[in-house]
């Protein structure tokens, strides 16, 4: 029940780590939200992924990456257009090797009309696993890898403007990861996930865990 006053939803893949304070990335993506809107035609369905920083063989354009995702409330039907890119994906193989992306260009030339996919610059946001270095990328906010190497910091983040606006969203916030079968339940992923959330992020608002493990597994988080 007190999801029902949540608004916002950040998915992390469960191999995810926070690195810093997530005001950092809250503030951009508020900034980001209110500039948009007002390009966006009302009842548009709009999702934030981050974009690739590595190449992909068979696309060569940008690329999305499906691990972490910013959605809200109006998110819905982009998350049904890139369930159906998926379908297309599996019953096509090989000719749709990543439907986050095509569901992206689709809604950019409005194929997907009531949907718009934006992309985030990783900067120093993002970093994928095989990009990942223990000493470079200790602050980066997200680091999608498996086994990071990751040493222990103080890091005191500027506060500076929209820092109220930001606290909102904090608590405004639901954080989800997914943890389906056995190897995912004896893992400790979704504990460092949300540890690193909690101590580096400095989260303060919800998490939630889609899982099929035994009741009790994560009832300490």
């Amino acid at each position: 029940p007190v999801l029902r006053n949540v608004d916002n939803i950040n998915y992390l893949d469960s191999d995810i780590v926070v690195g810093r304070h997530l005001n950092v990335i809250f503030k951009k993506l508020l900034k980001r939200r209110i500039q948009d809107l007002h390009q966006l035609p009302e009842g548009v369905s709009s999702a934030y992924f981050f974009q690739e920083n590595h190449g992909n063989h068979r696309i060569k354009e940008k690329v999305l990456h499906g691990g972490i995702s910013f959605l809200d409330r109006s998110s819905f039907r982009c998350m049904e257009l890139w369930g159906m890119e998926i379908m297309i994906a599996a019953n096509q193989e090989g000719k749709n090797p990543h439907a986050l992306t095509s569901a992206y260009y689709k809604s950019r030339s409005g194929e997907y009309s009531d949907c718009v996919l934006f992309g985030l610059p990783h900067d120093r946001d993002f970093v994928f696993s095989n990009e990942f270095d223990p000493v470079k990328n200790i602050e980066t906010t997200f680091s999608h890898v498996t086994y990071p190497k990751i040493m222990r910091r103080e890091h005191n983040p500027d506060a500076g403007d929209f820092a109220d606006v930001v606290k909102s969203f904090h608590r405004n916030t639901v954080m989800i990861n997914l943890s389906v079968g056995e190897e995912a339940a004896k893992s400790n992923l979704v504990e460092r996930c949300h540890r690193s959330a909690r101590v580096r992020g400095k989260f303060e608002g919800y998490f939630a865990i889609l899982t099929d493990a035994p009741e009790g597994r994560y009832a300490d988080l």
